[in-house]
């Protein structure tokens, strides 16, 4: 493994991982404006009545809409899959000759301040939700701790893996073992004791947590908080077994790269197919992010489309010992959606302006034509916003910004 030292020391940067991103924060800001489309409805999608359909019972107004924000569920599993997916990467580039100690801190300081801004936007919804429950709501697991969670834990895999390739194991296998280990290990869990519940009588996710150790535990744990590590650090994992399959760090990769990238569209493939079996047979139902607890189908779904839509993104634009004579316009024409990609975390925040907003100033809500071409040009926006900001200020003051200078 000599050459992941020296590739450690070239400059390295995955196309796809930021186009992915763009392309489902594109979406999720597209269908965060159905709520100025039929605000009721848009509640109601998130108890999975209507997520395939394209017109409603009724007749009263398409739900294009409504199908296209099943992409939008991707959102925060692609944000996870991508983030496993570089923190993988990361630690794959340092070598045996590497500084550690300083890969180690580097790792831990973005461990803590992924949780300080996971503790900080819990405190404001609590001051705009619910002034008395501050606490309650700094305890309670929300998607930034989970991102702190898959830092450390990555961490803990790769100071294993190090030590045993000292005794002359390989390290890139032990990596895919271990991953691969601990995520099946954490879907049979998920599997045994999931909550098989009716969507009749489905809850929202509990926005904060009760003043109790148990309580905190099991909503950061398991099926009942926003983001619990089981199932959800299954996105992670998975990334993760995709950077170190694939190992594009090192150049001699490219020699196994695509039997590597045909075995994840396999895989990808069959967890689609354990999806579908799920919802066919045991679980009848696809939930959405906002419900609890994630069915078995929305997990298994998700770890298929995932893997298939970002091994065919690597394979597209990634692959350079592939050919590709349109490769090069095609990135030149996405770049947009890149930079908005790079920016995800800043516009997850600033978007959020949809929701203070009153419907009534959207003269034109209800009528379908004039709100899909609003909505389109609303979400252009902030494409437009990332590649402004990119070019005026170079990210300077973003979310992404303040991280790496904390971290670096």
């Amino acid at each position: 493994m000599s050459s992941r030292t020296e590739s450690s020391q070239k400059p390295f940067y995955v196309y796809s991982v930021d186009l992915a991103k763009g392309i489902v924060l594109f979406f999720m800001i597209f269908g965060h404006a159905l709520l100025w489309y039929d605000r009721p409805r848009a509640y109601a999608w998130d108890k999975g009545t209507e997520l395939f359909l394209l017109f409603s019972n009724t007749g009263e107004n398409t739900l294009v809409f409504f199908w296209l924000i099943t992409i939008a569920f991707m959102v925060f599993p692609c944000f996870f899959y991508v983030y496993g997916f570089n923190a993988a990467n990361s630690l794959l580039r340092q070598g045996p000759g590497a500084d550690r100690a300083k890969v180690r801190s580097r790792s831990l300081r973005r461990a803590i301040v992924l949780f300080i801004v996971g503790s900080f936007g819990q405190s404001i919804m609590a001051l705009i939700v619910s002034p008395g429950e501050v606490i309650n709501y700094i305890l309670t697991w929300n998607f930034f701790h989970l991102f702190g969670f898959t830092s450390l834990s990555f961490l803990v895999i790769f100071e294993v893996v190090w030590w045993l390739e000292k005794k002359g194991y390989d390290a890139q296998k032990l990596l895919v073992s271990i991953l691969t280990g601990v995520l099946a290990v954490l879907l049979i869990i998920f599997i045994i004791f999931h909550d098989y519940w009716d969507p009749a009588t489905a809850q929202h996710i509990v926005l904060s947590t009760k003043l109790d150790l148990m309580d905190i535990i099991k909503h950061a744990l398991i099926d009942y908080g926003t983001t619990p590590i089981i199932p959800w650090f299954s996105f992670g994992l998975m990334g993760g077994i995709a950077a170190t399959a694939l190992n594009l760090t090192d150049p001699e990769s490219s020699q196994t790269a695509n039997r590597k990238a045909a075995i994840l569209l396999v895989v990808g493939a069959v967890f689609y197919i354990i999806g579908g079996f799920f919802s066919l047979f045991i679980e009848r139902n696809m939930s959405t992010p906002v419900e609890y607890p994630a069915s078995t189908t929305f997990i298994f779904f998700t770890l298929g489309i995932l893997t298939i839509f970002i091994t065919s993104l690597l394979i597209i634009f990634d692959f350079d010992h592939i050919t590709l004579n349109f490769r090069t316009k095609l990135k030149q024409l996405l770049m947009p959606l890149v930079i908005f990609g790079q920016l995800s975390l800043t516009i997850y925040f600033i978007h959020n302006v949809i929701f203070g907003i009153p419907i009534k100033m959207m003269f034109f809500y209800q009528n379908d034509l004039l709100f899909f071409i609003f909505m389109i040009f609303y979400s252009i926006l902030f494409v437009i916003i990332a590649v402004v900001w990119r070019k005026k200020l170079k990210f300077k003051y973003t979310v992404e910004w303040g991280i790496r200078k904390f971290t670096s």
